[in-house]
């Protein structure tokens, strides 16, 4: 372990990645630290490390909240400090039409794009992360069992970042029965969704669409047709609130649609039940 008592005089970055070493953290939280503490001028500051001058140095770096708000956790962490990094803020995506993107999905247009087909299925239609896609998970009944993941910077198997049973659709599980997962890495599926859904210069027509955001279409779509607790056993959320606020992205449209409706399906419904 790391003696504070010795390290004044240090510059952070020695510091931080002295302390790293030590850590007990999973395999992608220290790449990702690695990647903090690679990207930051913090061989300017020596230990012990002023909070203030922490907190500008990164504020100067970053205008991102989001990402500002990571960074300063991860310092938080590495460099034994308490800055405040503020409250959670949750993206706002603009999201194509979940049945058109479906209808493509279904209808590829070459070997590539047919090889993708179940990936982008199993994203859009059961909401898995592109990682969990790449493993073929136990059936479990009209279920999937997801464990596993294929991690994006070495391609290794390991466990799910959130794991549980995943109810599929008739349709889907009837396909995935006999499915067998034949990408290996992400920069490959990538490439291929690219080319397929439109977020590459070859797409065909969903622009800036990406794998992950196909999970976000698969929270807004049935967030409108199954309860929250239910949703949030599917995407296999601990916190409603991350399935709610960061992963549904209902539109004021829709909402309007909904609300003008409502009086008059409302008459249509009492004058049925008048005539019976």
């Amino acid at each position: 372990m790391t003696d504070s008592n010795n390290m004044y005089g240090v510059n952070l970055k020695e510091y931080a990645l002295d302390v790293l070493q030590n850590k007990q953290i999973a395999r992608s939280t220290f790449i990702n630290w690695q990647g903090v503490i690679k990207n930051l001028p913090l061989e300017n500051y020596q230990f012990p490390p002023n909070p203030t001058e922490i907190y500008n140095m990164v504020s100067d770096k970053y205008s991102n909240p989001r990402t500002k708000r990571a960074i300063l956790q991860t310092l938080n962490c590495l460099l034994g400090i308490k800055m405040k990094t503020g409250k959670a803020t949750f993206p706002i995506h603009d999201l194509p039409d979940f049945e058109e993107v479906s209808s493509v999905i279904q209808r590829p247009r070459n070997k590539y794009q047919a090889r993708c087909k179940m990936y982008a299925n199993l994203m859009l239609h059961a909401g898995l992360r592109i990682g969990e896609t790449q493993y073929k998970h136990q059936i479990v009944k009209n279920s999937i069992n997801v464990e596993f993941q294929r991690i994006y910077y070495d391609n290794s198997v390991q466990t799910a970042k959130t794991q549980g049973m995943v109810v599929l659709p008739d349709w889907l599980l009837e396909e995935y029965r006999d499915w067998k997962v034949d990408v290996n890495t992400h920069r490959t599926l990538r490439e291929w969704m690219g080319t397929y859904l439109g977020y590459s210069k070859n797409g065909i027509g969903f622009p800036n669409l990406t794998p992950h955001k196909l999970r976000h279409m698969y929270a807004t779509f049935y967030a409108t047709k199954l309860p929250p607790s239910v949703l949030q056993k599917q995407l296999r959320h601990s916190n409603i609130e991350t399935t709610m606020s960061y992963y549904v992205h209902i539109k004021d449209d829709f909402i309007l649609e909904v609300l003008n409706e409502s009086p008059g399906q409302s008459l249509a419904n009492m004058i049925q039940l008048r005539s019976v």
